[in-house]
């Protein structure tokens, strides 16, 4: 009975202390932390030049025009475009996490005498300019030692912070080996040894094959040469002003791509190999750089790995209307509105279920080439199928002729060279589905 009895009582003391602290707790502030203080009182937009001077010493100068970082020292040359926003954004929102020393003997002991990195910049509007100043880190690693302007105070500042001002040259330079905004691009020309392919944009989604042929491009693969020279940045700067172009083997290049359109014009040149690299150039910019041997690999390919394989452009769901002539016969599928808003396909006079209409025009429209053929084959003289679409609410039609030879299946396209290879198993597969709309 005692042991109960003390239960109980401890139960209530528990619970009272409980309300206690609930209510304590209820009346307190949302944080007893101090509120730290912000290293400048400066907005990111404001500032308009900086120097950087990193680990090694290296300094680094960049100055703002027109709203557009530049580098002015050690070379003028266009800045990142993203470094100077991230040191910019870092000076504007950094935090004291807690003063050290109000007037410590000598700052040598905290690495700040010379400081490990130093950030000064000036904002608009400022009477002075500012000084950030970084040291080593506290012996467990949970702070770093800085200094601001030219106060006598240690601070302490968060450690991670170095990553962002520890910033070299080649850091704060622009490193894209081509400048330019990817959906300003209207054509693509592509220059290797004596051969020349070249691309030209028909609508935002898709490209046309223009040299040394002309046919429908595929969109993956050419969006992917753009894809590379936007992605590829350079390795190493080789020389800034070069005496000659000859020995990089620039004068006369491996490989010239050149991306241009209304808002650009840019010119990237390919040379030597260099263990692993190649020389590289951008014909409007001074300076000869290094790129990874790989974006030769991603720029190069035969004509045929630029073609699109889709045979037909359109889709079940884009047609208006589908013939196919074959043997003598031809059926005509045909697509309208019922008075539910669905889809009603007929062939002929005759209204169809709509996933049976659909199944050869999803069999058909699905075919994909696996290869091409440059000149026609004799199989197309006299073509086993003839497939005729209107489709985009009958904006667009396109015909296509298949031949049969052997296990070979080869499709024709009007106004496009050659013929692409069609697998015969998919060949196959949507005929049968055609003709079982006959039963």
């Amino acid at each position: 009975m005692r042991g109960l009895k003390s239960t109980i009582a401890l139960a209530v003391v528990l619970i009272g202390l409980g309300a206690y602290i609930f209510l304590v707790e209820r009346q307190r502030p949302a944080s007893d932390l101090p509120e730290k203080e912000d290293m400048f009182a400066v907005e990111a937009d404001a500032i308009e030049e900086m120097t950087v001077t990193a680990t090694l010493g290296e300094r680094t100068v960049l100055r703002k025009s027109d709203g557009e970082w530049q580098v002015v020292e050690p070379i003028a040359t266009d800045a990142d475009p993203t470094a100077p926003g991230t040191i910019t954004s870092g000076l504007a929102t950094l935090e004291i996490d807690s003063v050290l020393e109000e007037n410590p003997a000598s700052v040598a002991d905290y690495g700040l005498d010379p400081p490990k990195i130093e950030v000064a910049f000036r904002a608009a509007g400022a009477s002075e300019p500012f000084r950030l100043l970084l040291g080593d880190k506290t012996p467990t690693g949970a702070g770093m030692y800085a200094k601001r302007n030219d106060e006598a105070r240690v601070l302490l500042v968060s450690p991670f912070i170095d990553t962002v001002y520890n910033k070299t040259l080649f850091d704060l330079r622009d490193r894209r080996v081509l400048q330019f905004e990817r959906v300003d691009v209207n054509a693509i020309e592509i220059v290797d040894g004596g051969s020349t392919v070249a691309f030209a944009k028909r609508t935002d989604t898709e490209w046309d094959l223009i040299e040394p042929l002309q046919a429908r491009g595929d969109y993956g693969a050419i969006e992917g040469v753009l894809g590379a020279l936007a992605a590829t940045e350079v390795q190493q700067f080789i020389a800034q002003e070069p005496e000659s172009l000859a020995e990089y083997g620039l004068d006369k290049p491996t490989v010239t791509v050149k991306v241009a359109g209304p808002k650009t014009d840019r010119t990237l040149l390919i040379g030597n190999a260099m263990t692993g690299t190649r020389y590289a150039k951008d014909s409007g910019r001074p300076g000869v750089f290094t790129v990874g041997d790989n974006l030769l690999g991603d720029i190069r390919k035969d004509v045929s790995g630029f073609r699109r394989k889709d045979v037909f452009d359109f889709r079940t769901f884009t047609a208006n209307r589908v013939s196919f002539a074959r043997g003598g016969e031809t059926m005509t599928l045909e697509r309208s509105a019922g008075e539910d808003g669905q889809d009603v396909w007929k062939l002929g006079d005759r209204t169809l279920e709509t996933v049976d209409a659909e199944d050869p025009l999803t069999k058909f429209s699905n075919l994909r080439a696996d290869g091409f053929e440059a000149n026609l084959p004799a199989a197309l003289s006299e073509p086993e199928l003839v497939i005729s679409a209107s489709f985009d609410d009958e904006e667009r039609t396109e015909e296509v002729r298949f031949g049969v030879d052997g296990d070979t299946v080869y499709a024709a396209r009007d106004r496009e060279p050659g013929a692409a290879k069609i697998p015969k198993t998919a060949f196959d597969e949507a005929v049968a589905a055609l003709d079982a709309l006959k039963e």
